[in-house]
C-alpha cells in the first residue's frame, strides 16, 4: 500500500523513496521536507512501556526511544507504519505531538532521507588502504550456503561482526561483488533480462545494474542504513575518450549512494564485481575497490546522474554528484576518466584534465600524481590507430609521488596515449595495470622528430642511488654528452 509518497510493504517495512507524511494539529496530512528530522515515534504494542498523556486519561504503549540508536534517529530507515484502530486523540512525547481522529490511522513520524550535500570526508579518511577491511571481507566471503537463501538471514550473518555502519556496508559490497554475476545475455538481447527484484537476484545470482543496486539497497534497508538508487549515464564498456556517452542508451546505468555517519558516499556494486569486454561482449568477474566509497570528484569522471526513462523511479538529480560545483553534461563527456586501478590507487592529473588534448605543437608533458598508493614503476605507449609507435615517448618520476610523461609528437594527426603503472607491493614481477588514456591532437611537429632509446620502463636513476650520495634528480639535469654519457650532479 502507499500513503503520501511513501511505500509500505505488507510486512510493515518502509521503503523511503520519498519523505514520509504526518498529520498536523488539524488532522491534515503534511510531508516532511528533505533535511527535516522529527522525533521518531515507534508503533505501539500493549507489552511496551506505557506513556500517559496529561491531556487524556488514556495511555498507549511505545518502544523506548533509546532502543532506536543515534543513527536510527537521524535516518529513520527501517521504521515502520502501522494502522491502529481507535487510538487516543493525542500522542505526546518529548514535546512532539501528533493529532488524529478516533477512527483514523496513525501516521508515525519518521525521519526522511537525510539532506544531500557535499561529503565532509574523503575515502582515504575511512579506508587508508585495501587491508583496512580485511577481517570483514574474509567474514563476508565465508557466508554459509544456508544464509544465502534468505535475505534477512544473510544480512544478519554479514553484519554479525561489524562494529559500525562502514563495516556493514563493506560486507554488503564484498558479498555482492563476489556472488552476483552480470547478465550479459539479457543486456545484449541474446535472452530475456533476468528479474531485478532482490529475492530473484539472490536466487538466480545473475542480474544487470538495476538488480545489483536493488539488492544492495535491500541489504542496507535490512540493516537500517539509508541508501538510494541513482540513475544516469556512465562511461561503460567500449567507451573511448570524446564519445558522446549520453547519446547511447547502452550507457544508461544505475548505482547507489549510502548515508553513513552524517555523510553520503557513492558505491557501484556492478562495476565493483567485474567488467564487460567490449569486443567479445563477455563478462569478466574481477573484484575492485575502485567503486567503494569513491570520492565524488573521482566518481563523476564516469558516472553522471541524469533522468533515464527506464529508471524513472530512481534518483537522478544533479545534487547526487555530491559536488560543490556540479559538472554539466558536456563537461562530463570531456573530463579525463582514469581506469579502475587509477581510481583505486588514487592517481590524478596535475596538468591535463580533459580526455582530448587539442592543438599540441611539437611536444607535450603530462604530469600525474599518486595520492595514497606507493607506485614503483610507470610506462606509457603511443598509438596511431591500432599501430604502436615506439621511440617518441619516455616517463620519469621527479618525486616519489609524481610521474611526468613526455611525448615528442611524431607528426601531425591524432594519437592515443595509454599510461600504465605498477605498485611497489606488486613489484618486481607484478603486471602493469592501465591507469589513464588520452587522445592527443597535434597541429605542428618537428620535420625530423627526436627519437628516444627503446626503454619500456621509467627513465632516470633508481632510488638506490641515494645510497651512493647522489642527490634527487630533477627535470633539467638530464644532459647527454656527445659520447652518450648521461651527466648529473652528486653531493
Amino acid at each position: 500500500m502507499t500513503h503520501s509518497g511513501a511505500t509500505y510493504s505488507g510486512s510493515g517495512r518502509v521503503r523511503l523513496d520519498q519523505p514520509l507524511a504526518y498529520r498536523d494539529e488539524q488532522g491534515n496530512l503534511q510531508l516532511y521536507k528533505p533535511g527535516e528530522a522529527p522525533t521518531i515515534l515507534k508503533p505501539m504494542t500493549p507489552q511496551e512501556t506505557e506513556i500517559e498523556s496529561s491531556d487524556t486519561h488514556s495511555s498507549m504503549s511505545i518502544r523506548d526511544e533509546s532502543q532506536v540508536g543515534e543513527e536510527g534517529r537521524k535516518s529513520g530507515v527501517g521504521e515502520t507504519y502501522t494502522p491502529v484502530m481507535n487510538p487516543p486523540r493525542l500522542l505526546s512525547r518529548n514535546a512532539q505531538t501528533s493529532f488524529v481522529s478516533q477512527d483514523d490511522e496513525i501516521v508515525v513520524p519518521v525521519s526522511p532521507v537525510p539532506e544531500v550535500k557535499t561529503a565532509r570526508r574523503r575515502r582515504k579518511d575511512v579506508m587508508r588502504n585495501d587491508m583496512v577491511f580485511k577481517e570483514i571481507d574474509q567474514h563476508s566471503m565465508r557466508a554459509p550456503p544456508l544464509t544465502k537463501e534468505s535475505l534477512p538471514r544473510l544480512v544478519e550473518y554479514l553484519v554479525a561482526y561489524a562494529d559500525n555502519s562502514f563495516e556493514k556496508v563493506r560486507a554488503f559490497y564484498v558479498w555482492i561483488t563476489h556472488n552476483i554475476n552480470y547478465d550479459t545475455s539479457g543486456y545484449f538481447n541474446r535472452a530475456p533480462l533476468r528479474p531485478t527484484d532482490p529475492d530473484s537476484v539472490l536466487a538466480n545470482r545473475v542480474t544487470v545494474c538495476e538488480g545489483y543496486c536493488r539488492l544492495f539497497a535491500a541489504f542496507c534497508s535490512e540493516a537500517e542504513i539509508p541508501a538510494k538508487i541513482i540513475c544516469g549515464y556512465a562511461k561503460s564498456y567500449g567507451y573511448q575518450p570524446g564519445d558522446d556517452v549520453m547519446s547511447d542508451s547502452h550507457n544508461a546505468h544505475a548505482w547507489n549512494s549510502v548515508y553513513i555517519d552524517n555523510d553520503w558516499f557513492l558505491v557501484d556494486v556492478t562495476w565493483g564485481a567485474g567488467f564487460v569486454k567490449s569486443k567479445e561482449r563477455k563478462y569478466v568477474s574481477r573484484f575492485t575497490n575502485a567503486y567503494f566509497l569513491t570520492d565524488p570528484e573521482v566518481f563523476i569522471t564516469d558516472h553522471f546522474p541524469f533522468p533515464v526513462k527506464s529508471f524513472e523511479r530512481y534518483e537522478s538529480d544533479t545534487k547526487w554528484q555530491l559536488l560543490e560545483k556540479p559538472l554539466s553534461a558536456l563537461e562530463f563527456c570531456s573530463v579525463v576518466n582514469f581506469d579502475q586501478c587509477g581510481k583505486d590507487w588514487g592517481i590524478r592529473s596535475l596538468t591535463h584534465h580533459k580526455a582530448i588534448i587539442y592543438n599540441i605543437e611539437y611536444e607535450i608533458d603530462i604530469e600525474l600524481e599518486t595520492m595514497h598508493t606507493n607506485i614503483s614503476d610507470f610506462l606509457a605507449f603511443l598509438y596511431e590507430g591500432e599501430r604502436k609507435i615506439d621511440n617518441f615517448i619516455f616517463a620519469y618520476m621527479p618525486t616519489d609521488k609524481t610521474v611526468r610523461v613526455h611525448v615528442c609528437m611524431p607528426g601531425r594527426g591524432v594519437f592515443t596515449l595509454q599510461v600504465y603503472a605498477r605498485r611497489q607491493r606488486d613489484s618486481p614481477h607484478g603486471d602493469f595495470q592501465p591507469i589513464v588514456k588520452y587522445i592527443l591532437q597535434c597541429n605542428k611537429s618537428f620535420d625530423q622528430p627526436l627519437t628516444y632509446p627503446t626503454h619500456h620502463t621509467l627513465y632516470g636513476p633508481v632510488k638506490e642511488l641515494a645510497k651512493y650520495g647522489i642527490d634527487s634528480i630533477e627535470q633539467g639535469v638530464y644532459h647527454v654528452a656527445d659520447d652518450g654519457e648521461i651527466i648529473f650532479s652528486s653531493r
